[in-house]
């Protein structure tokens, strides 16, 4: 199984690594619809905790828009970004070098050297697997949970009144909701799920306790 999750990783690699060089702005370079539709989905994820001076990992950061919607909005906590995309990296670092980021898959969380932080944040990063993306989603957000002090937000495209285009994965809240809910209960913590802020897309908060 980790040959077909590397199979993906290789997959999404190359994909980011075109889309990189020649977007004009950061979320054409990650694939989103619109700037719009990318800084709603930041708003959400963020709202699943009180970030305040909270340390954050991003993972799947790409070109570090997360970071700069986040410094925007006064936030001035400790960042660490990673990605798997040397093409992403280098625009995320040319855009903030004063921030941290780090080339690691979600899934070498616990043997890369990346400190634990308050938050792990997760952007958009399983529309594009193919490969048993269910058990992915799973090991990555045990992966994330390892990583987190207080919680985990991720978000997820919904397989809710909308077929999968091809390359594309979908998940079912309800799995998706069950998976974290079982995987929170491990250390005490607790799942919720939102799906009212954008068609086709729904978003977990994941919290230790």
């Amino acid at each position: 199984m980790s040959d077909d999750f590397a199979r993906d990783d290789d997959d999404n690699r190359a994909f980011y690594d075109q889309r990189a060089p020649v977007a004009v702005h950061g979320y054409q370079a990650a694939d989103w619809g619109s700037q719009a539709s990318q800084e709603r989905r930041f708003e959400v994820l963020a709202a699943g905790g009180a970030l305040g001076a909270g340390s954050v990992l991003d993972v799947g950061c790409g070109s570090g828009d997360l970071l700069h919607w986040l410094r925007a909005r006064d936030w001035r906590g400790a960042y660490t970004g990673i990605d798997i995309s040397d093409a992403m990296l280098a625009r995320a670092r040319a855009a903030a070098p004063d921030a941290r980021f780090e080339r690691a898959s979600v899934l070498e969380l616990g043997a890369q050297p990346v400190e634990r932080c308050d938050w792990v944040l997760a952007s958009g990063i399983f529309a594009r697997r193919v490969h048993a993306p269910e058990e992915f989603f799973e090991r990555a957000l045990v992966a994330m949970l390892r990583a987190a002090r207080r919680g985990v937000a991720l978000n997820c495209l919904s397989s809710v009144g909308r077929a999968a285009e091809p390359g594309e994965w979908r998940c079912d809240p309800r799995l998706a909701l069950s998976i974290a809910r079982h995987r929170a209960g491990d250390s005490g913590g607790r799942a919720v799920l939102r799906d009212d802020y954008h068609p086709g897309d729904f978003t977990l908060y994941v919290y230790r306790a």
